[in-house]
């Protein structure tokens, strides 16, 4: 009678607990369904941010390579590249 008593408490206990573990379960979830709405809703909010920075100044934004022939010494072109780079780094309003 004693150990019918107990294993149906144990019983008891173990529903308890499982009914604890699948409310925690659902909350887990959720949270992690509403984190990943969130999550994208900022990758949506980023990538419209970067199409927004190139379509108002792509054309200030340029690339490249500037070579000159008429260059025979290496230093007197580092120098003059060094100064374009600096005219660059400064924008004019």
């Amino acid at each position: 009678m004693r150990a019918i008593a107990e294993l149906n408490n144990t019983i008891s206990n173990l529903g308890a607990s499982t009914i604890n573990l699948e409310t925690s379960i659902r909350t887990l979830k959720n949270y992690i369904t509403d984190k990943n709405a969130r999550m994208k809703t900022l990758a949506e909010n980023i990538t419209n941010l970067h199409r927004g920075f190139f379509k108002k100044y792509s054309r200030f934004i340029q690339e490249g390579t500037w070579q000159d022939q008429n260059y025979v010494d290496d230093d007197k072109y580092y120098l003059d590249a060094l100064e374009v780079a600096y005219r660059s780094s400064r924008p004019q309003i």
